[in-house]
């Protein structure tokens, strides 16, 4: 009995050090991505009067921002994406969002202008994970929200 345990606790050590590698191999990858996308931090925690915030830019190309903010018109609906808060944060924060399905709809029953609509929201949806992760350092998957979110200060 203690030798199989004494073995499952070797493959337990074996699979957390194979885990452990995987992820800063990993983490390794998706900075050299942010790097490559020269995305810039132009405010931080403090200017944004809170915790885990801050605003970025250089995520996207003026055509792909373009895209979303069509998309957006045609197929946003309020709130955050978890609980279904109108205004998760403050009153002053105003959050859409557009699901990859409502996008894909969308497409397919042409009220979307643009095929790749959904296509350009899945792609920039995983660099604002990569970029995301990058900065506040996680090295898990992030939970997959079922909108992606976008925000507008002030409104």
């Amino acid at each position: 009995m203690s030798d199989q345990l004494s073995i499952n606790t070797k493959k337990t050590q074996l699979s957390d050090k194979h885990i452990l590698k995987w992820r800063k191999m990993r983490a390794v990858k998706k900075i050299k991505k942010i790097s490559q996308r020269k995305v810039t931090v132009v405010m931080g925690e403090n200017e944004l009067n809170g915790k885990h915030r801050f605003v970025a830019d250089g995520f996207s190309q003026e055509r792909e921002c373009q895209v979303m903010l069509e998309l957006s018109k045609i197929a946003a609906i309020e709130g955050d994406g978890y609980s279904g808060n109108i205004s998760p944060h403050t009153s002053s924060e105003r959050f859409e969002g557009v699901t990859l399905g409502r996008a894909a709809l969308g497409a397919i029953s042409k009220v979307v202008v643009w095929g790749n609509q959904p296509r350009v929201l899945l792609l920039q949806r995983s660099g604002f994970e990569t970029v995301s992760q990058g900065y506040y350092l996680i090295d898990r998957e992030l939970r997959q929200p079922s909108k992606v979110a976008t925000s507008e200060v002030g409104s």
